[in-house]
């Protein structure tokens, strides 16, 4: 969807470390090193992107996007998964 990656696969807990952190945290890490990515922000898309992982991260949904597949992805906290999101119905007839 935004880059040529071949990685279809759902984001890894071990690898992005979002498991016990907020948002705001796994975009930024925290403070000792506990949680170091590359999340930067991409003006073009206005996502966070991570050339690591091929994964954006959108803060006000808090959503990740794979680079290769466009699939929507959310975190639910509860199970430490990944889940796909389903695309919205369209009302046009």
């Amino acid at each position: 969807m935004f880059a040529d990656e071949d990685d279809n696969s759902k984001p890894s807990t071990d690898e992005n470390n979002t498991v016990s952190q907020s948002s705001s945290d796994a975009i930024y890490g925290t403070e000792g090193g506990a949680l170091q990515n590359d999340y930067v922000y991409d003006e073009s898309s206005g996502y966070y992107y991570s050339s690591s992982l091929g994964y954006y991260y959108d803060p006000n949904t808090g959503l990740y996007c794979s680079a290769a597949s466009g699939q929507w992805y959310s975190f639910n906290e509860e199970t430490s998964t990944y889940e796909e999101v389903e695309k919205a119905a369209s009302n046009v007839n």
